[in-house]
């Protein structure tokens, strides 16, 4: 896991890192601290961190605002607030917090709260997070059976049949955030999730609800190669 803590205060930052250096495996996890909201968001653009533990507010910064811009990129992080100022409680889950916990942590708290963050670690399912209507919202990566290009929107349509539409966000961007996990583009306009995918035939793909989407010529070869690498590595090929 890679963790950063960002405070505006170095000594507090410090000591909430001591807290948690005994469970850092050496070789799998790295920790660091980070002392402004900026730095942390230009941070996580160029080298995601796993686990954020932040303050709401740090240097005057204010760290909800922070946190929303790092979950419009990056779904998956846990995020957890250390606070003085328990009234944010409610914002802070509105960026899908991991915790809130009032500052000062507990050493005998710190282990409880490193089992949880391990547990989640590895066994939270991915989200892929977005903006529509101004507000930041998010779904299962596994619950999106594919988008649609809409103008300087995209459209997303769910295996249960519903559709969020108007999403703040091009087609680009998606396919951009989502091609480690199984997405391939089949059109200029559609991405599909191959997760969803049962056969993969010449001109088009059939969804495993008996759905059929149109795969241009251009983008054929590129589809018919990911589809056979994504079913080798499943075996269902």
């Amino acid at each position: 896991m890679k963790i950063v803590i960002c405070d505006g205060s170095r000594k507090r930052a410090e000591e909430t890192a001591e807290l948690f250096k005994k469970h850092v495996i050496r070789g799998r996890d790295t920790l660091r601290i980070c002392e402004s909201c900026d730095q942390l968001v230009r941070d996580m653009e160029k080298e995601p961190q796993d686990v954020i533990v932040m303050d709401t507010c740090v240097n005057g910064s204010d760290g909800l605002a922070a946190a929303a811009r790092i979950r419009e990129q990056h779904s998956r992080a846990l995020i957890l607030f250390l606070s003085d100022t328990p009234e944010h409680a409610i914002k802070a889950f509105q960026v899908e917090a991991f915790r809130f916990l009032e500052k000062p942590l507990m050493p005998g708290a710190a282990d409880v709260l490193w089992d949880e963050i391990e547990e989640a670690y590895l066994n939270s399912p991915k989200r892929f997070a977005y903006r529509r209507d101004g507000c930041l919202n998010a779904c299962g990566i596994s619950e999106i059976a594919y988008i649609l290009s809409n103008g300087n929107f995209i459209d997303i349509r769910l295996v249960c049949g519903s559709t969020t539409d108007f999403v703040s966000m091009s087609l680009k961007e998606a396919l951009r955030r989502l091609s480690d996990d199984g997405f391939v583009q089949i059109s200029r306009g559609c991405v599909v999730n191959l997760l969803h995918v049962r056969v993969c035939g010449a001109g088009e793909v059939v969804l495993a609800d008996g759905e059929t989407l149109p795969v241009k010529t251009s983008f054929k070869k590129d589809v018919m190669l990911a589809f056979k690498q994504y079913c080798d590595r499943r075996n269902y090929s």
